[in-house]
């Protein structure tokens, strides 16, 4: 199971302790942030994608199915 966005966004701000992790810098952690979100975005899309095209799939298959009936 994949981890949420919580998830790996907490590591930047906290150790394995749950004490503040002062270690990472202020910007840095944006920078982290963002790549997440970004990587997160774009698997949204590819899942959309791959829907669209399965929904498109499971139609035509629908519709042969009917044809061969008739």
């Amino acid at each position: 199971m994949s981890k949420t966005l919580k998830q790996k966004v907490r590591h930047i701000f906290y150790d394995k302790d749950g004490n503040l992790n002062l270690r990472v810098p202020f910007k840095l952690r944006w920078s982290y942030i963002n790549k997440i979100r970004r990587h997160n975005f774009d698997r949204d899309l590819d899942r959309a994608e791959l829907a669209g095209k399965r929904e498109k799939a499971s139609k035509a298959d629908m519709e042969r199915q009917i044809n061969e009936i008739e």
